[in-house]
């Protein structure tokens, strides 16, 4: 029976993500930690991402992002210009999925080390190496994520087929664009944690009891039936004890709420390039100039994914035997905007101008469409 092939992900010691209360300060020592010249070290920072990647919004807009380039039509061309068939397969199974997947969060996080390995059935396969095992700037692995040194040197040539080292617009120290967007989330989770104290001291009425009484029994019975009663506060007091709870002058509940919905819009646009694209926006021109940002973050994602598939993985996949000869990859399909997206600009057009060739619509939406025909009211 063959042995099977040791790979370096199945040597590393997996680290657990424990929950930590994220503070500014444990934030920035991450970032001094990361970016040590002499000893550069992420598992912090990487933990950090790992939990303000949860937050409902910087996920929405992470997925809508990636989902416009993992949406796309792509083909595989031979010298020839011909499409090559046979190596197309290699890039339409689920394996390809996850290196497209670990191409697109190297944005995110800055770095993707990918094995490309055999599966079980000796089709080929790809494997993310842990972020927090990895040295990026000195092309280091570590077997334990803690360690200050590297115990593999990935750069030597036994590693160059099957190994792609994936980098963030190309730079080694580069820590995504996780890095700026972490603090927003850590402010906001903040928010949040102040705004639900506010709710629950000044949303529900209080309870409270009021007794002269010194017996220690008559006072412990009252408090047992304050506690049985629904959740809000409760206390008791004597009849010469008052209590006040003094509420913010301002509008509380407008200031946590416009502060949450900033931050929000400050991530779309640092993640998407605008902040309309997944909320409303306030004019169709406003929204056009949104789309025209986030459509040029499209076009520089697609010349990213390519390059890296291009350069860096077919030429192993030759190497390897797995594509008889070098061939391009390219995503065929020109429209990338969404339905929603292309519904927002038709919509300014019909605004704004008169469009008399219906077949536009035809062609954009796959449906038949009509001039509507004027409805005359009846004259009673």
């Amino acid at each position: 029976m063959a042995r099977k092939k040791e790979t370096i992900s199945s040597k590393l010691t997996q680290v657990n993500n424990y929950i930590a209360k994220i503070t500014l300060s444990r934030y920035k020592n991450a970032v001094d930690t990361a970016e040590n010249i002499l000893y550069p070290n992420r598992t912090e920072l990487l933990q950090i991402y790992n939990d303000v990647i949860k937050d409902a919004h910087l996920s929405s807009v992470i997925k809508h992002r990636k989902t416009r380039i993992k949406g796309l039509q792509y083909n595989l061309y031979k010298d020839s210009g011909k499409t090559d068939k046979q190596s197309l397969n290699l890039f339409t199974n689920k394996s390809f999925n996850k290196f497209l997947e670990y191409t697109l969060d190297a944005m995110f996080y800055g770095n993707s080390l990918v094995e490309i390995i055999k599966d079980s059935e000796g089709e080929i396969d790809y494997a993310l190496i842990p972020r927090q095992n990895v040295i990026p700037e000195f092309k280091r692995i570590k077997y334990n994520a803690y360690s200050m040194n590297g115990d593999i040197d990935y750069s030597l040539s036994q590693y160059s087929n099957t190994l792609v080292d994936i980098n963030n617009q190309d730079d080694y120290r580069n820590l995504g664009e996780l890095l700026d967007v972490s603090k927003l989330i850590l402010f906001k989770n903040e928010l949040l944690l102040n705004w639900s104290q506010y709710i629950e001291l000044f949303g529900q009425p209080w309870r409270v009891a009021t007794t002269d009484s010194n017996d220690p029994e008559e006072v412990s019975s009252i408090l047992s039936s304050l506690k049985d009663v629904g959740r809000s506060g409760y206390f008791i007091k004597n009849s010469q004890t008052q209590l006040e709870m003094i509420a913010n002058s301002t509008n509380s509940q407008s200031l946590y709420e416009s502060f949450a919905k900033y931050i929000d819009e400050q991530v779309s646009k640092k993640i998407l390039g605008a902040s309309m694209i997944t909320d409303d926006g306030a004019s169709n021109s406003q929204a056009q100039v949104h789309l025209t940002s986030s459509y040029i973050f499209t076009k520089s994602d697609i010349k990213f994914v390519e390059g890296v598939i291009n350069y860096q993985l077919i030429p192993q996949l030759v190497e390897l035997g797995y594509i008889s000869k070098s061939v391009t990859f390219a995503f065929t399909e020109p429209e990338i905007l969404t339905i929603d997206e292309k519904i927002k600009i038709d919509t300014f057009l019909l605004e704004h101008f008169n469009i008399n060739d219906l077949e536009y619509f035809n062609n954009r939406y796959g449906v038949s469409v009509e001039s509507k025909t004027p409805v005359t009211p009846n004259v009673i």
